[in-house]
C-alpha cells in the first residue's frame, strides 16, 4: 500500500466476514464436562486473508504440472463453511480446557481443512481469562500432510466480555515451516 510501512512478508489483513451460530448445553456453566457445536458461514472478499484450505495440487493450474506434495495450501474460495464440534472440561472453578475440531470446506472452489485447536485458560477476574491456545491445520479433511506443510501456532491469550462483545487477544508464534512465524490475533464476536 502506498504510504504504509510494513515488514517484508507481514501486513494487516482481514479474514472477511463470518456468520456463526453456537449451540451449547444450556447448563454448561454448572458442568465440569460440556459439549457444543459451532456452525459458520464464511465470506472472503477479494484481497482479504483467505482461509488456509488445502486443495489437490492437480486442481491448481499453475502448480498442476510441477513436482511437489499431493495437497497444497492454495485453495482460494470466496464462500466456505465450517463445522466445529466442541468438548470442554473444567478443573475446579478457575481452569478450563476446550478442544475444537474445525472442519472447513470451500463452497465455490475446491478446498478443505482439518484444524483442531486446544485452549487452556485460567479465570483471573470475573471478566478476564488468560491462558494458551494451540491451533493446527493438519491438511485437507481425510488426509494429514507432512509436518513441514502443517500449520502449528501457539498463542498466549486473554479473553473477556465487554458491552455484549466477546474479545480475544493473542500473541503467538508458528512452530512449523508452514506457519507464519510471529502472529497476533484479535477476535471480536457478538451474539445476535
Amino acid at each position: 500500500m502506498p504510504g504504509s510501512a510494513t515488514l517484508p512478508g507481514y501486513g494487516l489483513q482481514t479474514g472477511g466476514v463470518t456468520f456463526r451460530q453456537t449451540f451449547m448445553q444450556p447448563d454448561r456453566e454448572e458442568r465440569n464436562l460440556f459439549f457444543g457445536l459451532v456452525v459458520r458461514g464464511i465470506y472472503v472478499p477479494p484481497s482479504a486473508l483467505i482461509p488456509d484450505l488445502f486443495a489437490p495440487r492437480s486442481s491448481v493450474p499453475i502448480l498442476a504440472s510441477l513436482p511437489g506434495p499431493r495437497f497444497v495450501n492454495e485453495a482460494s474460495p470466496r464462500f466456505a463453511g465450517m463445522f466445529t464440534p466442541i468438548v470442554g472440561v473444567r478443573f475446579g472453578e478457575d481452569y478450563e480446557a476446550i478442544f475444537n475440531a474445525n472442519m472447513t470446506v470451500g463452497f465455490d472452489r475446491p478446498g478443505s481443512a482439518f484444524e483442531p485447536s486446544l485452549r487452556v485458560v485460567k479465570q483471573v477476574t470475573d471478566k478476564w481469562k488468560i491462558g494458551f491456545e494451540h491451533f493446527a491445520n493438519l491438511g485437507p479433511i481425510g488426509h494429514i500432510v507432512p509436518w513441514k506443510q502443517q500449520s502449528q501456532l501457539l498463542y498466549a491469550v486473554a479473553n473477556t466480555k465487554f458491552k455484549g462483545l466477546e474479545l480475544s487477544l493473542g500473541a503467538g508464534y508458528g512452530l512449523t515451516e508452514a506457519s507464519r512465524g510471529p502472529a497476533l490475533k484479535v477476535s471480536i464476536g457478538h451474539d445476535f
